[in-house]
């Protein structure tokens, strides 16, 4: 099953990426950032309401398709190269959610509930009632069999756990 990522630097094929360098860069934000606080929003929610789910903070950040991947360049790292990947650690947890749920930047005067309810969207959001993934090995028939998939969801969706993954491919830009 592979995945897509965007990563800052060039890397070659079998490159492993270990989780955590959003989490370790969000410590070095400034507080006031707009950035550093949707994340601080976003954990505390998830702490609070979302316990079972992997903290952004401490994965790394996937995508199901190479259509998503390239939106979620644009948004979060316009100067990043596109890879696909496979995730090594299948045991470990995940969360999909629309990427259209994390505000990439203020563009306005934002209430704090607004975020809060951005926040609590996106972690409350599963791909379907019937087919919620936990780990990567019960995301693996998912999309592997597209028909399983509901044409609504198959778009714009970030994957999020905190196990490894490994560079299969650089993506032409």
């Amino acid at each position: 099953m592979n995945l897509f990522h965007v990563a800052p630097i060039p890397l070659g094929v079998g490159s492993v990426i270990e989780p955590g360098n959003f989490g370790r860069l969000m410590t070095l934000n400034d507080a006031g950032s707009f950035v550093a606080h949707r994340e601080a929003v976003f954990e505390c929610i998830r702490a609070k309401n979302f316990i079972d789910k992997p903290s952004r903070l401490e994965s790394i950040f996937c995508c199901l398709d190479e259509e998503s991947i390239r939106e979620y360049r644009t948004r979060f790292a316009p100067l990043g190269i596109c890879y696909e990947v496979e995730l090594i650690d299948l045991d470990k947890p995940v969360h999909i959610a629309p990427i259209s749920l994390v505000i990439s930047r203020q563009q306005h005067v934002l209430p704090v509930s607004a975020l809060e309810q951005a926040a609590n969207s996106y972690w409350a959001y599963s791909v379907t009632n019937d087919l919620i993934a936990r780990s990567a090995n019960d995301l693996i028939p998912i999309i592997s069999h597209a028909d399983m998939v509901p044409e609504h969801v198959s778009a714009s969706l970030e994957l999020l756990t905190p196990g490894s993954i490994r560079i299969v491919r650089r993506l032409d830009t």
